[in-house]
């Protein structure tokens, strides 16, 4: 077996279309369909991994520039940083055994080549439960919906505050509010307080 092959990105698992996959990358045969190039590229959580079939020639420049040094190591590993923490989970899916790795950043199975929809949730939810920190853009009420940017009226006790920035997550309509939202209603709260101590103190 050759130590590198010249290969492609081969696309995303649903629709099979990638426009990396144009180029083409220096890739360690043992780091396997979903490893590292050694120009540091990686299929992404969603990739089909790196194309079964071989290319003619490079046409990555960060590749082409490592293959041509010397000495080319016969490996290179996946590189991770020295402040990264690689965590190691074994599943079961469809009777067979899987490696999921997991990083602050990011995951992925080692040896596995194509992987359904099911299974890259599966994966996904595996990871957020191992180590690996939600996108920003995550749902911290349900896990599952996205925050969308939206304006209207927001209550607080007796208090509306009308047509206030918000992101609110449209699966299960949990609201959070952006900072110059959270200074507005900071703002409207300390005002009522005041009117309300000077009311107080009337009486």
């Amino acid at each position: 077996m050759k130590p590198y092959r010249f290969t492609h990105l081969s696309g995303r698992c649903r629709s099979g279309g990638d426009h990396a996959g144009c180029i083409v990358h220096l890739v360690p045969t043992r780091n396997g369909s979903m490893g590292v190039a050694v120009c540091g590229k990686k299929p992404a959580a969603k990739s089909n991994g790196w194309s079964e079939y071989d290319d003619d020639k490079l046409t990555c420049p960060r590749c082409i520039e490592i293959a041509t040094s010397e000495p080319l190591p016969e490996y290179i590993p996946a590189p991770v940083s020295e402040e990264a923490h690689v965590n190691k989970v074994k599943f079961r899916w469809c009777e067979e055994t899987y490696t999921l790795c997991v990083t602050k950043d990011d995951w992925w199975v080692e040896d596995v080549g194509d992987m359904p929809e099911r299974m890259i949730t599966y994966a996904n939810e595996l990871a957020l439960e191992n180590g690996m920190a939600p996108p920003a853009n995550l749902c911290a009420g349900c896990w599952k919906g996205t925050y969308a940017d939206t304006i209207q009226d927001y209550q607080i006790g007796d208090i509306i505050i009308k047509d206030l920035e918000l992101r609110k997550c449209p699966k299960c309509g949990h609201v959070i509010l952006p900072a110059p939202s959270v200074e507005k209603v900071d703002e409207v709260m300390t005002k009522q307080n005041q009117l309300e101590s000077k009311g107080a103190k009337r009486l």
